[in-house]
């Protein structure tokens, strides 16, 4: 429950319908139960089965559903096409990381239109192009190490940090209007402003925020695959385009994959291939 009141944070236009014949012994259940779930709860399909119960929540509430999600715990038969399902865990419900990856990636693919769930102060980004950035593995090889004394460096011969940022710089110069989120580990452990006072110009000035801030709990944080932290961001960001380059390939859906590049853990950006594919995915931005 507290992921889902943290994952819905950003749409306060989510409504929950109950379906639940194992938990609840009426059709009217306790709100209590919800805690600050309980203001979104707008009916429930009590002993209905999930097709049924589906077609009666859409039926009743016409007028003001532009999209729904059945999440249910077993696989059921349903009419292909006709709704959309999320079939969880059947023990680890929305505990799995796989089902929050796709239940986000879900809440962003629909776009609600309202602005004002974030409050007054809108996230850096919003409407905008942005691009989500690693940097170990992306920016220079992937095995950094810490130290008290020395800061992070690099335990791979021949090899230096941001090593290939001016050829990100190069990539983006014809796109001025495309901001940077920090997607890096850097961002937590140094602060989104001194992970990007580590950039060069170019790229520091582009950037807007982190998909890490100090008022998130720092273990669900880390424990989350790295598509799952993107997603939750551009739930809360809401850009009209990204993109994001990453070496970690977790917590991808299939349905953002157009939206992602996998570089090589130890060549980044600088790999055979790469800095086209970035140009390539850059422009499609541009064009959409």
């Amino acid at each position: 429950m507290p992921w889902l009141v943290e994952a819905l944070r950003p749409w306060s236009d989510v409504r929950i319908v109950l379906h639940s014949t194992g938990i609840y012994n009426s059709a009217l259940p306790d709100r209590g139960h919800l805690g600050e779930m309980a203001p979104r709860l707008i009916g429930s399909t009590y002993g209905l089965p999930h097709k049924d119960a589906l077609e009666a929540a859409l039926r009743v509430n016409k007028q003001r559903v532009d999209h729904h999600l059945m999440v249910i715990a077993h696989s059921t038969v349903l009419p292909e096409g006709q709704f959309n399902v999320l079939v969880c865990d059947a023990e680890l419900g929305l505990s799995a990381q796989k089902t929050q990856a796709a239940l986000s990636a879900w809440l962003w693919r629909t776009r609600p239109p309202l602005r004002d769930a974030f409050g007054a102060k809108l996230p850096k980004g919003v409407g905008e192009h942005v691009l989500y950035l690693d940097f170990d593995g992306v920016l220079h090889h992937e095995d950094v190490r810490w130290s008290l004394k020395r800061g992070p460096f690099l335990n791979a011969q021949g090899h230096s940090l941001f090593e290939h940022a001016a050829l990100l710089e190069d990539l983006l110069k014809p796109y001025p209007q495309v901001h940077i989120v920090l997607s890096t580990t850097w961002a937590r452990v140094f602060s989104c402003y001194g992970a990007a006072k580590r950039l060069p110009s170019g790229l520091r000035d582009r950037v807007v925020g982190a998909t890490w801030h100090s008022a998130m709990p720092e273990q669900a944080f880390k424990d989350k695959p790295r598509g799952t932290q993107v997603l939750e961001d551009v739930g809360r960001r809401r850009p009209a385009h990204w993109l994001a380059l990453d070496d970690t390939d977790e917590g991808w859906p299939p349905e953002v994959r157009d939206h992602v590049l996998i570089t090589d853990e130890q060549l980044g950006i600088s790999a055979p291939g790469m800095a086209e594919r970035i140009a390539a995915a850059l422009q499609r931005m541009h064009r959409i």
